[in-house]
């Protein structure tokens, strides 16, 4: 099975990028900051991993890679425990889903 995560170097998606890699899983890492993401999953310890780079309300080259996926899990989204949330922090954060 070959899977796409957005926020796959947060809490949830680093997690979830470990248990799909333990499964065998082939792993489609769709991120904003690329040289982050390959930090976090290099390449030596994650071959079945491959890094894309997006940004998540334009169109672009990233698309084609989701072609041939059987699923895509969306944790990208402004961070909730971040920083403390007033009426424009909870704005951002709603406008991020």
């Amino acid at each position: 099975m070959k899977v796409a995560i957005t926020g796959a170097t947060g809490f949830v998606g680093s997690r979830l990028v470990e248990r799909l890699h333990s499964e065998g899983e082939q792993i489609l890492v769709l991120t904003r900051n690329p040289e982050k993401a390959k930090r976090i999953f290099p390449d030596s310890a994650y071959p079945n991993l491959e890094v894309v780079a997006y940004q998540p309300k334009q169109s672009g080259p990233w698309q084609k890679f989701i072609d041939g996926c059987d699923g895509v899990v969306n944790l990208a989204g402004a961070g909730i425990a971040d920083e403390r949330w007033n009426a424009s922090r909870k704005q951002e954060i709603m406008d991020s889903r």
